[in-house]
């Protein structure tokens, strides 16, 4: 004999559906989108990192919510100027994931700063890569591994790059990569 299904039932079914809708939506608008870009005549396709991208290293804080702790890192980070048309340039920011990063990748990125006139910069995770924190990584030292001193990195980072290239104030940034930061 067949149950009937209560109104959470009803809800959950409804809302499932709905999420699977919207997954296959979404792949069909990756795949769309990817061979569309493929008919663009010099569009390369694919995340190779350019090896001739000059690497620096910015000193970040290990812990952006005391004011109290003035421990720092050194955090590496990739530039790449050559298409940038001034102090007004919009700059790209490549937030590397969690590993170590290869750079500024190739292919739609650098393409796109050429056509807005943009600096591309590309900014290793903390704790990943070269860019150690604490060379131990025990529950202590890991507690300053959270999405939050991530993202506060990108913005302290973001405030140095419009100092260090001398950009305007109005100077606009776009985050593009990454993962949860």
């Amino acid at each position: 004999q067949r149950e009937k299904m209560t109104p959470l039932h009803h809800r959950v079914v409804a809302s499932a559906s709905a999420l699977l809708l919207l997954l296959l939506l979404l792949c069909c608008v990756a795949v769309t989108m990817r061979v569309h870009a493929e008919r663009v005549p010099g569009f390369k396709v694919g995340t190779h990192f350019s090896s001739s991208a000059p690497f620096a290293w910015f000193t970040q804080r290990v812990d952006h919510f005391n004011a109290l702790d003035t421990r720092t890192f050194q955090q590496r980070y990739w530039y790449d100027a050559s298409s940038m048309k001034g102090a007004s340039s919009p700059v790209f920011l490549y937030i590397c994931g969690e590993a170590e990063c290869g750079g500024i990748p190739q292919g739609y990125l650098p393409q796109v700063a050429q056509r807005f006139g943009a600096l591309v910069v590309a900014l290793e995770h903390r704790f990943y890569g070269a860019s150690v924190v604490f060379e131990e990584h025990t529950t202590e030292n890991l507690v300053f591994l959270s999405s939050r001193q991530a993202v506060n990195d990108l913005a302290v980072f973001a405030s140095f790059v419009r100092q260090f290239f001398q950009l305007d104030a109005d100077a606009r940034f776009v985050l593009v990569g990454g993962s949860y930061p």
